[in-house]
């Protein structure tokens, strides 16, 4: 049996290849890209979206496109402040350059969590002793990446933390501050 063996880089830059293409990509997977403009919006006019039900600030926001959209227009924002603001910046992106150019920088966002996510994930599988060539089982899991970059989740921005949390295990304040990142 002739087995081809492929080395980090190789691993690594044919995931970043995917990656680059499905950077365009509009979401449709999931309507909550809607949900994570809108919270940025609501910021953006001076609210806060934990407050506020969609419903009851449709006329204040101003935004008809997206709220026709939202799956949750009855329910109070459920996303951490750090995904606030990636969401503030994608509504500003969207006012300036629509929809898609919003999508597209949360794409983005994602995309340097995930790389921070592989960067930790190498530091992690060299602390465990474990070859590094293994990291292209995360790295080009489909589930992976149709999740991330199909429906725009920001599970990746917790693993990294998760993992930084991991890697300073011996310092109660460094994985504290990780964990509840």
């Amino acid at each position: 049996m002739n087995r081809t063996t492929w080395n980090l880089r190789d691993i690594l830059v044919l995931a970043l290849l995917i990656r680059i293409i499905s950077i365009p990509a509009t979401p449709r997977l999931s309507d909550d890209v809607y949900r994570f403009i809108w919270d940025g919006h609501v910021i953006l006019n001076g609210m806060i979206p934990y407050e506020h039900r969609p419903s009851d600030i449709e006329k204040l926001i101003d935004q008809p496109f997206l709220f026709k959209r939202l799956n949750s227009q009855d329910y109070h924002s459920v996303y951490p402040v750090i995904n606030q603001i990636a969401f503030v910046g994608s509504a500003c992106i969207y006012k300036w350059f629509g929809f898609h150019a919003g999508t597209i920088f949360l794409r983005l966002f994602l995309a340097l969590c995930e790389i921070s996510t592989i960067w930790l994930l190498l530091r992690w599988l060299n602390k465990m002793q474990i070859p590094y060539e293994r990291l292209g089982w995360i790295v080009l899991n489909p589930l992976i990446i149709i999740e991330t970059y199909g429906n725009l989740p920001f599970e990746m921005v917790m693993i990294g933390f998760l993992l930084l949390g991991l890697i300073h295990a011996h310092s109660p304040i460094k994985k504290g501050l990780a964990l509840a990142l």
